[in-house]
């Protein structure tokens, strides 16, 4: 601590810190042996953070939730022989690793089958299902929300350095028109209830001074600034409630035609690198930009170090606040990270934008 005072004056200059992370899968929690490994490999290479689900994709917790509808639908607790969320988090502070718990929205399958009235339904009244036969809560109930935030504010309390926000969508996955809704759903009902949410979660989260993420789509940065893409995810509507935007921009995500390629996963710098730069033009001031990164071979292409590599400097070059590596098993390639030198400094290419991508990513994969 530096007290303050009128005399002297001090000038302290401070470095942004950079995450350059891993994402670790819920499951993998399962296996402590795997979960060392990979602490140990952030440790010995440049790597400085961790990312991992306390509340995934499929609805469950990480931790024994207090949440009385957590409770009830019995998606919490500590299981028998995986890492605790405690151990996890000791193990990364003996070592200084920056931790950030990724906790899924309003894609939660417990809570459409536990509260089917709050859940995106079909014609019929079942229960609608995404591709993965996944149920979702509707963002703009209240109910929906109110769980959400406070999971947050639990999660907020275990001591996370970080917490990311992810899938803060309308049902994006699988067939969307055959959702009917109990109200008007336009895109402007859409983006102001993620608009709301964003707020809500804000408001309740700044007590606990914990830093927040948020992810969104890769395409969100490449459609028109007022296109929602039908699920209501817009930049502008998330990236002034967090301190962190997280654009999931896997070049195997990007079909082709986008950014003016016949096939983007063989374009992965230019992907990232331009992605970011249109990034960049849509976050306030207060929010820094920080990408999701592929690692994994997308069907009929094979990504090594070299694509891991070229998606890693284009993140730096375009001037982003750090980066994570995705892979959703939590498999990662040991040798590049530990072959990785500190990168010089280049001057990033000069390359005109292309015009935006008006095609909707509702069929893209997370």
């Amino acid at each position: 601590l530096i007290p303050c005072s009128a005399s002297p004056c001090l000038d302290i200059a401070l470095t942004p810190f950079a995450v350059r992370g891993l994402y670790i899968p819920f499951n993998l929690l399962s296996r402590p042996e795997k979960i060392a490994e990979l602490i140990d490999l952030v440790d010995r290479t440049e790597l400085n953070a961790i990312v991992v689900d306390v509340k995934s994709d499929r609805g469950f917790l990480a931790y024994r939730s207090q949440v009385p509808l957590a409770v009830e639908m019995g998606v919490g607790g500590e299981r028998k022989g995986w890492l605790s969320l405690k151990e996890l988090l000791k193990l990364c502070r003996d070592k200084g690793i920056y931790t950030i718990a990724r906790i899924v929205v309003f894609k939660d399958n417990p809570l459409a089958h536990a509260r089917p009235e709050w859940a995106a339904k079909r014609a019929d009244g079942t229960i609608w299902l995404d591709r993965e036969g996944l149920g979702w809560g509707i963002p703009s109930r209240q109910e929906v929300q109110d769980y959400n935030i406070a999971i947050a504010r639990e999660v907020a309390a275990l001591g996370f350095d970080e917490l990311q926000f992810d899938y803060i969508c309308f049902p994006s996955d699988g067939d969307i028109t055959a959702i009917v809704y109990d109200e008007k759903h336009t895109r402007a009902t859409r983006t102001a209830a993620i608009r709301a949410f964003m707020e809500r979660l804000a408001a309740e989260l700044r007590p606990f001074g914990v830093f927040t993420s948020a992810d969104v789509f890769g395409l969100t940065v490449w459609v028109a600034p007022d296109s929602d893409m039908g699920i209501g995810q817009r930049v502008k509507d998330i990236a002034p409630y967090v301190d962190y935007l997280c654009p999931m921009l896997y070049p195997a995500t990007f079909e082709s035609g986008n950014l003016g390629h016949a096939n983007p996963v063989l374009q992965p710098y230019d992907v990232i690198y331009r992605s970011l730069l249109e990034a960049a033009k849509r976050v306030p001031a207060t929010t820094r930009v920080r990408p999701w990164l592929q690692h994994y071979s997308p069907p009929d292409t094979t990504y090594g170090p070299e694509q891991y590599q070229a998606q890693r400097q284009a993140a730096d070059d375009a001037g982003s606040c750090g980066w994570t590596f995705w892979n959703a098993g939590g498999k990662y390639n040991v040798k590049f990270f530990e072959g990785l030198e500190p990168y010089p400094a280049v001057s990033p290419p000069s390359i005109t934008s292309a015009a935006p991508v008006t095609k909707a990513e509702s069929s893209e994969a997370r």
